[in-house]
């Protein structure tokens, strides 16, 4: 599956913020949280690396 925060992958994006909006109460489920946040930061990609992708399809 290509990584995208674009059409097509937007769905990520919808998963973040339902991850931070479940931001935890306690101290105590703070470190599963932030697995599971890390886990969908990783899942997205790099923002620079999908604009170099984008530049790259422009020029050719």
């Amino acid at each position: 599956m290509e990584k995208s925060f674009l059409p097509g992958g937007g769905w990520i994006g919808a998963k973040i913020y339902k991850r931070y909006m479940a931001y935890p109460e306690s101290p105590q489920e703070l470190a599963d949280w932030a697995r599971r946040a890390d886990a969908l930061w990783a899942e997205s990609g790099s923002m620079a690396d999908l604009a170099e992708a984008d530049i790259a399809a422009m020029d050719g």
